[in-house]
């Protein structure tokens, strides 16, 4: 399996007024909490039904902590928190800020390094990395990639490169 990539011009132009290409994954689908715990399945002794039940409790749980302003840390995959983020210039003193000033963001950051227990580390899964260019697919007519977001596409317009 390979990473699908295109090419796509940045939307904002460099100091020197050119505006740069840059490669950009393509989305080929997405894998439901469903499928992952079928797969899942397949390397446990759980039922898939099993599976998918940890996977929902894990997120009825992480939800309390993370409400209760607690940050949560998943051993070899990385830590979650709530952030707020501000819609606006901001207030002028102290006593003009209040929580609804901002939108609550869910905050992912990727454990750095292996996990004190020896599993894999959710930065395990970019080592090794194969590209292909749409192009490059075999068939006649490429696939259709999976349309993006847009949340994804505003991100992407954002982005620096």
């Amino acid at each position: 399996m390979a990473l699908i990539y295109k090419v796509k011009q940045a939307s904002k132009a460099t100091k020197e007024g050119k505006k740069l290409y840059h490669p950009s994954i393509i989305s080929m689908g997405i894998v439901t909490t469903a499928q992952l715990a079928k797969e899942i399945a397949e390397y446990s002794s759980l039922t898939a039904g099993d599976v998918k039940s940890t996977i929902d409790n894990l997120i009825t749980v992480m939800r309390k902590h993370l409400v209760a302003s607690e940050v949560v840390e998943l051993d070899g995959i990385g830590t979650f928190r709530i952030r707020l983020r501000s819609q606006g210039n901001g207030a002028e003193t102290p006593d003009e800020v209040f929580p609804q000033q901002s939108v609550p963001r869910l905050y992912f950051r990727t454990a750095a390094k292996r996990s004190t227990t020896r599993s894999t580390a959710l930065w395990a899964l970019l080592e090794n990395l194969r590209y292909r260019h749409i192009d490059q697919l075999q068939g006649s007519t490429p696939p259709q990639a999976f349309p993006e977001s847009d949340r994804e596409k505003k991100e992407e317009a954002n982005q620096d490169f």
